[in-house]
């Protein structure tokens, strides 16, 4: 991973305006990513007396954002003696905010102000599949992201599908996160408190790193999580395979 993120410092102003450049680079970032928390989930599920398999499952779950069933049944097998220690509490406590996420449990409520300042909730978007997508206008995996989530809201908004977006953009940093907006084609609702990561929303939805999304029914119910790339694309279509 630290040789890709030198690959791509080193790329030159004119490589990383080539079309796809950003995207390439995410592709390759996750399939890395994808080979670490392979090997992480290996370390826990083989060493559940360990002290530092709850460290691992801790880091697991901050940085690959997993389901809580998963995580839930890792943390199971540990020892009495790691689960009731403070470090161990704490990571319950975690499983907790993770469980009230999870597929299938109805999305906590939230609202924030859009880019005029009206408060919009969440519940406001019932009756309609929703993506619900954590993003700022200074993450670059988001904004590489953001082609392929414009191509999918133009070909099911007519389907009863709409985007969320939930921007972590910093305190007096409105203007950058309406020109994303603008510069992206981000035709969508936006909602933010420019509260960075101290959002009420982040603990809500326990957010340690984004992108993240989560794709809401019209029932308010959790249907997937972190579909991105073609995954996003292959979830519509499944959805919407028989409706006009």
């Amino acid at each position: 991973m630290t040789m890709l993120q030198r690959e791509y410092k080193a790329a030159t102003p004119e490589q990383k305006k080539e079309k796809g450049f950003d995207e390439r680079f995410e592709k390759r970032s996750d399939a890395i990513s994808a080979q670490q928390g392979k090997l992480k989930a290996q370390f826990i599920q083989a060493n559940p007396t360990s002290m530092l398999s709850l460290y691992v499952l801790k880091d697991y779950t901050d940085w690959f954002t997993p389901e809580f069933s998963e995580v839930e049944l890792m943390f199971s097998q540990f020892s009495e003696a790691i689960k009731t220690s403070k470090p161990g509490k704490a990571y319950a406590q975690t499983l907790a905010v993770l469980q009230t996420t999870s597929v299938g449990a109805t999305a906590p409520e939230f609202a924030q102000p859009d880019t005029s300042g009206k408060t919009i909730s969440l519940s406001s978007f019932r009756g309609k599949y929703v993506l619900v997508d954590f993003w700022a206008s200074w993450c670059v995996p988001c904004r590489a992201e953001n082609p392929n989530l414009v191509k999918n809201f133009q070909q099911y908004k007519d389907k009863n599908f709409t985007v969320l977006g939930v921007s972590l953009d910093r305190p007096n940093a409105k203007e950058a996160w309406l020109k994303a907006i603008r510069k992206d084609g981000l035709d969508w609702t936006h909602v933010s408190d420019l509260k960075h990561w101290d959002s009420e929303v982040v603990k809500q939805y326990a957010i340690r790193l984004i992108p993240q999304n989560f794709l809401i029914g019209p029932d308010g119910k959790i249907l997937a999580k972190n579909i991105r790339g073609e995954a996003l694309g292959v979830k519509l279509a499944e959805l919407f395979r028989n409706k006009p």
